[in-house]
């Protein structure tokens, strides 16, 4: 099964949840504001300084295919401000990357493969909750607010039959920018004493973008990664 190559999907981008996510950006700039004026709470050192590596597994939808990401290595970097005893708002930025190709073997000696990669980069922001602030381990959930930039998506499609030459069917788009809802589930384990832990976390979010080709068309991608975080935290 194959995605066509010449006749691009009609975008169909709820109306109903772009209008939510972009009515969620003011107030939660209020509260981003907020955060940083509201006197610091019972924790002497109200900040948490957090960065490190990002596993990215994807699921993406192009046409009637559904895509699953072989995991691409990211980097994150984000920082918190706690403005109550177990609540904080945490602002981050990440880079990543979702490669996807499957391969079948129609007949033995003949080959049809497809790949899908797309590039993306990421401002977040998340309104966390911490179950245990202060203790040797930090567990904290929370919503997820996220808005992307989808650079360079290529669609790769793959023909090798025995005694003919390798056909190649490649559609290079320029992705767009979106909002995208979600949530997060971190924990920072303490070193010791001292201001720094080791941070875990995992991201799940949701949206879909039009991926534009040379042509003025456009493609309709479903996006949907989930994003490990392994790295340090420091609190100052």
């Amino acid at each position: 099964m194959s995605v066509s190559l010449t006749t691009p999907r009609s975008v169909g981008r709820s109306p109903v949840l772009k209008n939510f996510t972009r009515t969620l950006a003011r107030p939660l700039a209020v509260v981003a504001l907020a955060a940083v004026a509201w006197p610091a709470a019972a924790d002497d050192d109200p900040w948490r300084l957090r960065g490190g590596a990002a596993w990215v597994d994807a699921s993406v939808g192009f046409g009637s295919n559904d895509f699953e990401s072989d995991g691409d290595l990211g980097a994150q970097v984000s920082v918190e401000r706690m403005f109550a005893p177990r609540m904080g708002l945490e602002i981050g930025a990440m880079v990543g990357e979702s490669s996807s190709d499957f391969t079948t073997e129609i007949f033995p000696g003949a080959f049809f493969s497809e790949g899908l990669d797309i590039d993306f980069s990421a401002l977040t922001a998340a309104l966390n909750f911490h179950f245990s602030p202060g203790r040797a381990v930090d567990l904290y959930v929370g919503p997820l607010v996220a808005f992307l930039d989808f650079g360079d998506t290529r669609l790769e499609d793959r023909r090798r039959i025995p005694g003919t030459t390798e056909q190649v069917l490649a559609l290079d788009l320029d992705g767009s920018e979106e909002f995208a809802l979600g949530a997060q589930v971190g924990a920072d384990f303490g070193l010791g004493d001292g201001p720094w832990a080791l941070n875990v976390s995992a991201k799940y979010f949701e949206t879909e973008f039009a991926g534009t080709d040379e042509r003025g068309r456009e493609f309709d991608i479903d996006f949907e990664p989930l994003i490990l975080g392994f790295g340090f935290s420091y609190r100052f």
